[in-house]
This record gives C-alpha cells, sequence and structure tokens, in this order.
C-alpha cells in the first residue's frame, strides 16, 4: 500500500500514514524491499491506482489530492520514470570509436478503453499476446531497453522506454493527466473495428499536450488482424491527423505486426 503524506495543520509539518497494525521490524530483520523500486525489464510496475470501487472493502478511498501526491511520489522515488537521464561513455566497436550515449524516456500509451494497449506493450515487452481483457486501473509501468542509431552524428543510442500503460477510462481525468508529466513521447492507440475510438483521438491527444506540451507522437490503428471488421482506414487517419505531425501505423498486438517497429520509430523521434 503506497504511503501518502498528509499535513499536520497544527505542527505545520508533513507526515506519513502508515498502514495501521503495522509494527516496524525487529532488530535484525530485513526491511522489505521499497514497492516504488525500479521494475526489472519486462516487469509489470503498478503506478498510483484509481479506486476500482468504493464499496468494495468498506475503507476510505484517497483524495484526488492524495492520488497525486502518490504518482508525485512514485516519480521522486523511481529512477525508471524520470523523464531525461543521460549518461555518455565512449566505447570502441568495429568501425572504430563511436560515442555511446545512455538515455531513459518515459512514453505514455494512451487511447479507449479495450483498443489493445496493454497487450501491444506486453507483445513488445515479452512477447505474449492474451485475449482475455481486463481493465486497467490507473496505470502500470514496464520498460525495455532499445538501440537506436543516429547517422547524422555517428553515435549510438542505448535507450531505455518507460511505458506507462494508462487507463482508458474518463473517471478521474485529473489524476490520469499527473500521470502524463515528465513524458517525452506518446503511442496514442485506436482500434480498427470501432470508429469511434478514431474520433476520441483528438480528446487524447489535446488532454496530452495541455500537461506536455507538444511532443513526439506515433498514432496507431491496432487489430488489423480484424480486417473484415474494419471500419476506417489508414489513409482517413492520416488525413484527420496531419495538423499533429504524427506518423501512422497500422499494427496487430495478436500476430504482432509491426509491433516492435512503432516503438523503435518512436524511439528515434525522441532521442534526437
Amino acid at each position: 500500500m503506497p504511503l501518502f503524506k498528509r499535513r499536520d495543520k497544527k505542527a505545520g509539518r508533513e507526515k506519513e500514514e502508515k498502514p495501521e497494525g503495522k509494527e516496524p521490524p525487529a532488530e535484525g530483520v530485513e526491511e522489505p524491499e521499497d514497492e516504488l523500486a525500479e521494475p526489472k525489464e519486462g516487469e509489470e510496475e503498478e503506478g498510483a491506482e484509481l479506486p476500482e470501487d468504493e464499496d468494495d472493502d468498506g475503507e476510505d478511498e484517497p483524495s484526488i489530492d492524495e492520488l497525486i501526491e502518490g504518482i508525485e511520489a512514485h516519480d521522486a522515488g523511481a529512477a525508471a520514470d524520470r523523464p531525461v537521464e543521460m549518461n555518455e561513455a565512449l566505447g570502441e566497436l568495429a568501425g572504430g570509436d563511436v560515442k555511446l550515449v545512455k538515455m531513459a524516456k518515459k512514453v505514455v500509451v494512451i487511447g479507449d478503453p479495450a483498443v489493445g494497449k496493454t497487450s501491444l506493450i506486453k507483445r513488445f515487452v515479452q512477447d505474449v499476446f492474451d485475449d482475455r481483457y481486463l481493465n486497467t486501473i490507473g496505470a502500470k509501468v514496464m520498460k525495455k531497453e532499445l538501440g537506436v542509431n543516429r547517422p547524422d552524428t555517428g553515435e549510438i543510442v542505448d535507450l531505455k522506454l518507460i511505458l506507462w500503460d494508462i487507463a482508458g477510462q474518463e473517471t478521474y481525468e485529473i489524476v490520469k493527466k499527473a500521470y502524463y508529466r515528465g513524458a517525452s513521447g506518446a503511442i496514442v492507440v485506436c482500434d480498427s473495428t470501432r470508429k469511434e475510438t478514431m474520433d476520441d483521438l483528438h480528446r487524447w491527444i489535446e488532454n496530452l499536450f495541455d500537461v506536455t506540451d507538444v511532443i513526439p507522437l506515433i498514432i496507431i490503428i491496432n487489430k488489423i488482424d480484424l480486417d473484415e471488421e474494419t471500419q476506417f482506414t489508414e489513409e482517413q487517419v492520416n488525413e484527420e491527423f496531419a495538423p499533429y505531425g504524427a506518423g501512422v501505423f497500422k499494427t496487430s498486438a495478436k500476430t504482432g505486426e509491426n509491433v516492435e517497429r512503432i516503438f523503435h520509430e518512436l524511439g528515434k523521434l525522441i532521442s534526437r
């Protein structure tokens, strides 16, 4: 359970609230690992979750302010979520001395519910696909490293993508916007079998830019394996969203078609 800081009005200072009944560890007993520690590659990490059902367990749900404070604590405590982290080193490769640049970038994956955001991330990071649909509550974080060449500078970028899978539901919009902070790029996903998910991309992009200003985008038309059910074309999407200057790609999380490519394309844009 994440810790949320509340201000002690009498003392004028902040104090941490811990779950009731939890005693400090006895002497000589190791503390459990920090739940905000950076996830290992291919592992999921929970973001600050949105309340799913107020009556589930009878406990008081955290307020929006507490949720946002939890997100800020997560950002401060997990090195993986720092949007820009660059260290330079020189490596000697076959072609001679090449400048190796290491960086980490936060990428948000957004779009309506059930368009396949989680499936795309899992296909890219773990190379798996699951037909079952499970709601994402709040946000989940995964990471993967990839190599990006910079032909113009002769540099090679060792890029760590920190992928934030953002819930598609409209509830708690203010909290979802808090997840956008620090993002260097975005993958915006629609479902080829539901035209309304394409129409809603305008709202998703504008809400994102309200927080981040203009950042590189990739627009994804997912579920192209359901070709007979397609309700719009790639040409329509290109025409509709041309003002954003975003690349448009068709993908299938089920078959893996184009999934690797879209993350590499965005990686090139955000590592310049």
